[in-house]
């Protein structure tokens, strides 16, 4: 989720930026690329600042924030700094107490180290500001992330309420669909799960955290070569999360196959308490 909150990010500092007249939307001599960690600026001769571009259009020094905290902060917690993360947003915040992004920033990364009731707190900042003239995406991405957090919390009623939201707002994002996948797998609403599964899968077919969720659902049918497939194409597609090698080992194991320990093992060194999410 933090790869689609990013991509989001820079799309808002992009739009940003075009409105101070710093990209050139028509493909000319300024042009922007985006990479895995962040946008590079090319131009002819004349140097550029993120920082500044933004400051001019979007005011406040809302650039300056972006540049010197929000996006830091967020390389940082992908580094696994996740406290240096927090900190960064958190200083954000101050500065603009209803700066989308830093909150949604700061509710992942609460996420990541187990405290859902501050992501939920985060979260909820997002989807009450009033007047709410978010940018595109983080009000879907406010729901996403409380509706996983709730899910934590064991609060199933409210975490598919926020993930039927997400759905709503955004019919053609394949991780809202994939959300809802995972709490109607998590609530055992098999058959709901698989399609919204399938349908995630449609709009985005190599999607690693949708085979992921899909694989769960199908361990929980007890389709055990269809969960084998999909766990294999999450890790291949993917970063090899403990959810992944967890479940596969769950479903070699059901299979009989001896191979089942080095998933097991592999999936509790990046994650000491994997067997919880599966019950186990």
């Amino acid at each position: 989720m933090r790869l689609w909150l990013r991509g989001m990010i820079f799309a808002f500092a992009l739009s940003g930026c075009a409105s101070a007249g710093n990209i050139d939307p028509s493909g000319g001599p300024k042009s922007v690329k985006i990479t895995s960690s962040g946008a590079e600026f090319f131009a002819d001769t004349h140097p550029f600042s993120w920082a500044d571009s933004l400051n001019d259009g979007l005011g406040n020094g809302t650039g300056d924030t972006y540049m010197n905290l929000v996006i830091p902060g967020m390389q940082a917690g992908d580094d696994g700094n996740w406290s240096e993360d927090i900190a960064d947003q958190t200083e954000a915040l101050q500065q603009d107490p209803k700066m989308d992004s830093a909150h949604l920033v700061r509710a992942s990364a609460y996420e990541e180290i187990n405290e859902p009731e501050k992501a939920i707190a985060d979260a909820t900042a997002v989807i009450q500001t009033d007047p709410a003239p978010h940018a595109p995406g983080m009000l879907e991405t406010a729901y996403l992330f409380r509706s996983q957090a709730y899910l934590k919390k064991h609060m199933y009623g409210e975490a598919l309420a926020d993930a039927n939201e997400v759905v709503s707002l955004d019919s053609k994002s394949a991780e809202a669909w994939n959300s809802r996948c995972w709490t109607k797998a998590i609530m055992g609403n098999l058959s709901g799960a698989l399609s919204d599964c399938d349908q995630s899968l449609l709009l985005a077919p190599n999607e690693s955290n949708t085979r992921d969720s899909r694989g769960f659902v199908y361990l929980k049918m007890k389709n055990y070569d269809a969960a084998i497939a999909d766990y294999n194409a999450a890790l291949s597609h993917g970063r090899k999360t403990a959810s992944s090698l967890y479940g596969l080992g769950l479903a070699k194991q059901a299979k009989g196959d001896p191979g089942a320990q080095a998933e097991f093992t592999a999936a509790e060194k990046r994650d000491p308490h994997i067997a919880s999410n599966f019950g186990t």
